[in-house]
């Protein structure tokens, strides 16, 4: 009995040492190892960049705009996609994650790029993401130049370049921020003149990106109009939420810099009078939106509104058929 009893202790104590020594032990749970990388999400839910202009709308912020600065901000969303490519770009794996379920797993040991977003948006389209380098985002009616966009919803993204992944038995951690690629416009039509006479007001928004590219943060190079609705805003006027892409051919940025080409940003306000009469207004942006590319505010100043005005019809989005077009020269 005394004979027994050694020889279970040898065992026991046998087991205990050769589980320690971990070389003898990757092919069991939990010491063997993995290729995996356990992720720390989070959102950057700023919903304007001026970081080359330094326009500092929330200082520069006014009550009368009749919302709050911090309202603008996009909601942080609850899930994330991860497109996984292979350092030949051809082995895509998709996977969804949250902050609790945030552990990617990989085939093999090698160099892999990744691309997220959030996973909860309606009226964006993806396009191109078989390969790491054609995956972009857009949205419907894009696809032709200064054609009618829907208006994208929230979008954020992020990338990872040529990570190298390896076998390990405890995971590495890697930080993802996802940062937008949507961004808000405070459209504001400040009226000196006639707000009173105003029943409703709409408008197009000309010369902003269909799309980003998704590996590189960079807005496509073409063009569409934004239609949008106002919303009254006492005697001070109307003005709108824009949600976009952004103007064209511009980095975020976070990503690359360089901008050369100026792209024409027009703006178009129809507005409707209590007395059946509509008025209709065009402005010039440009410089505007090439000190605003990643939202903002526009400012839109010294509106008369004439009730004798001339002019009748209904919005077209296409802006022809309007009636009689202000042209308002802006400082």
């Amino acid at each position: 009995m005394k004979q027994l009893r050694l020889l279970i202790w040898v065992l026991v104590i046998f087991a205990v040492v050769s589980c320690e020594q971990k070389d003898l032990c990757y092919d069991h749970e939990p010491h063997a190892h993995r290729t995996q990388f356990q992720l720390r999400l989070s959102f950057d839910c700023e919903w304007e960049y001026n970081i080359e202009n330094h326009i500092d709308w929330e200082q520069q912020w006014k009550p009368e705009y009749g919302i709050a600065y911090e309202d603008i901000a996009p909601k942080e969303p609850e899930g994330v996609r991860v497109h996984i490519y292979n350092e030949d770009d051809q082995t895509e794996t998709v996977r969804n994650l949250t902050r609790q379920h945030n552990t990617i797993s990989f085939n093999e040991e090698g160099h892999y790029d990744m691309i997220f977003y959030n996973n909860d948006t309606e009226y964006i389209l993806f396009e191109g993401l078989d390969s790491f380098h054609t995956a972009k985002a857009t949205t419907r009616g894009g696809h032709v130049r200064n054609a009618v966009m829907n208006t994208p919803d929230m979008l954020f993204g992020a990338f990872v370049d040529s990570i190298f992944v390896e076998r390990q038995a405890v995971p590495d951690t890697l930080d993802v921020v996802l940062r937008p690629l949507v961004y808000t416009y405070l459209l504001r039509f400040e009226v000196t003149k006639g707000a009173g006479l105003i029943k409703h007001a709409d408008g197009v928004l000309s010369g902003m990106a269909t799309g980003v590219h998704l590996s590189k943060g960079h807005t496509t190079t073409s063009t569409g109009l934004l239609t949008f609705e106002c919303t009254m805003q006492g005697d001070y006027g109307v003005q709108a939420l824009v949600r976009s892409f952004g103007i064209p051919g511009y980095p975020t940025p976070h990503y690359s810099r360089g901008y050369e080409e100026t792209y024409p940003h027009e703006l178009y306000l129809n507005v409707s009078l209590t007395n059946g009469k509509t008025q209709s207004f065009k402005y010039d942006i440009t410089e505007q939106m090439r000190k605003q590319p990643h939202g903002g505010v526009i400012l839109i100043q010294d509106m008369e509104i004439e009730e004798n005005s001339t002019g009748g019809g209904a919005f077209n989005v296409g802006v022809d058929g309007w009636g009689e077009i202000v042209h308002v020269p802006l400082n």
